[in-house]
């Protein structure tokens, strides 16, 4: 997993992270969306999108959409 996901999930430490790679993936990359790597996205318990980040971003962007969807959100990042 790239550093600066890392330095996130070491400052959230209730964030779950998982990195997808989209080729494997192929059914996640289409229920998502994701038409562009790296591709940030924010889902609930239940798998429901809260939000997207799409091309690389800086740090304070992800970090201002955990806490925007701290209270359930889990980060899935699309890595090919």
């Amino acid at each position: 997993m790239e550093p600066r996901i890392e330095e996130i999930k070491n400052e959230f430490a209730w964030l779950k992270t998982e990195e997808i790679d989209a080729e494997e993936k192929k059914e996640l990359t289409e229920k998502y969306g994701v038409a562009e790597l790296p591709t940030f996205v924010f889902v609930d318990e239940g798998g429901n999108e809260m939000d997207k980040l799409t091309g690389i971003v800086p740090k304070d962007k992800i970090v201002e959409l955990v806490l925007k969807n701290r209270l359930s959100a889990t980060l899935k990042v699309e890595n090919s």
